[in-house]
């Protein structure tokens, strides 16, 4: 993973699992009402396709490592929170914290390193500002 190279190693991933389907819905409903020219059914089918290329080596190599945590996004956000925290919860308490493999990154010392993967349409952004707002981290969105 060129990002554990390059910066340092992801303390989990933190996998929200929602079918392609309800993902789909999700955005097709969200390009109503936005600016998005990307949340139409065929947009969305090819990033969908992108996104499971892409993402299934991530989620095996991590599996492997006992690092991955599967969260199940085809409910409300306030049900998918619980489990969020829950699982937060036990795995900050656990790992050691984050040591950057770069000098200039030391900003990184002593901080947890997550990543949030899922879908398009499967509720990380929604998650990802509930875990700011209760735990405090930063949240960097690639997309």
């Amino acid at each position: 993973i060129q990002f554990e190279q390059d910066v340092a190693r992801c303390d989990f991933l933190i996998y929200f699992d929602v079918s392609d389907e309800i993902m789909t819905e999700r955005l097709v409903k969200r390009g109503e009402t936005s600016d998005r020219i990307d949340d139409n059914e065929e947009a969305v089918q090819k990033r969908l396709v992108t996104f499971h290329q892409e993402t299934q080596p991530i989620l095996g190599y991590y599996g492997k490592q006992g690092k991955l945590i599967t969260i199940d996004t085809n409910r409300k956000p306030d049900e998918i929170f619980e489990d969020v925290s829950y699982e937060l919860g036990k795995i900050v308490k656990q790992q050691p914290v984050v040591r950057p493999k770069d000098p200039a990154l030391d900003k990184l010392k002593n901080k947890k390193i997550i990543f949030v993967v899922g879908g398009p349409g499967s509720g990380k952004g929604t998650q990802c500002e509930r875990i700011v707002q209760r735990y405090g981290y930063t949240h960097l969105s690639t997309g």
